[in-house]
Parts: structure tokens; sequence; C-alpha cells
């Protein structure tokens, strides 16, 4: 069994590695995680414009591959 360990206190630095990963996903993973974020009842179009994640968005982005695989597959 594999599982998901997720801090409870995040940083600046831990949402900046995120929108970095996030930038350099292909266009159609970046497509699905951007769709994640929209179903938290969160703006993607925040994260596309530079502002920091919500906790929300930050789980969905810094664990895109994770979340996809099991919550939204």
């Amino acid at each position: 069994m594999r599982t998901l360990s997720i801090a409870q206190n995040t940083t600046g630095d831990d949402a900046r590695s995120a929108m970095t990963r996030l930038a350099g996903l292909p266009a159609e993973r970046r497509a699905r995680v951007l769709s994640s974020v929209a179903q938290l009842n969160a703006d993607p179009d925040k994260l596309l414009t530079g502002e920091s994640p919500s906790p929300g968005a930050l789980i969905v982005v810094s664990h895109e591959r994770w979340f996809i695989e099991r919550v939204i597959s």
C-alpha cells in the first residue's frame, strides 16, 4: 500500500516549488491539474497569474501525479 503524506504547514517555498512544477508539466497534464483545482471551487486562473495557491490547490499541484492517478482517474 502506498500512502500520501501532506504537510499541515506549508511555506512560501512549498508554493513556489509547486508552481514551478505546474509550469513544467505537459499542457494536457497541466490542464487536468487546473481542472482539479477548479473542482475545489478555487480559481485556476489565479495560479496562472502567479498568485499563491490556496492550501487545497497546493495539495493538488504539489501531488498532481498521486491526485490524478487516484482521485480523478
